[in-house]
């Protein structure tokens, strides 16, 4: 990859990072809020504060994922490997690139490792 491409995805790259940073912190304030409700509360209103923890807390561990495939490829980019598909060595199309910065795979590896985990499942 061209040195002008890699400074674009790492642009984009940084940027996503920038974006999911605040998005993490409110979701973590807000869980941490929740704990603090001393009011007596029904079934129905811890159940509802249940669930909003736990979402909170998917929500959390995804972008969590998210922020290591931002790094992952932000690490890509300095040991230029950026743009190569892990499974076969073959570059990664640009426009799926362009879609999903963070990918490792080009398509056709990553639709087969998609069949293989389906297979697997069923």
């Amino acid at each position: 990859m061209d040195k002008e491409l890699s400074v674009y995805f790492h642009d984009i790259l940084i940027k996503r990072l920038m974006e999911v940073f605040p998005a993490m912190r409110g979701r973590l304030l807000k869980m941490a809020g929740m704990g603090t409700v001393h009011d007596p509360m029904d079934e129905v209103d811890r159940t509802s504060i249940r669930t909003e923890q736990e979402f909170l807390l998917h929500m959390h561990c995804r972008n969590e994922r998210l922020v290591q495939e931002i790094l992952n490829g932000l690490q890509r980019i300095r040991t230029g490997d950026f743009g190569v598909c892990e499974e076969c060595g073959k570059d990664i199309e640009l426009n799926r690139l362009k879609a999903h910065p963070s990918a490792t795979q080009c398509i056709k590896c990553k639709k087969a490792a998609e069949r293989k985990a389906r297979f697997k499942a069923a």
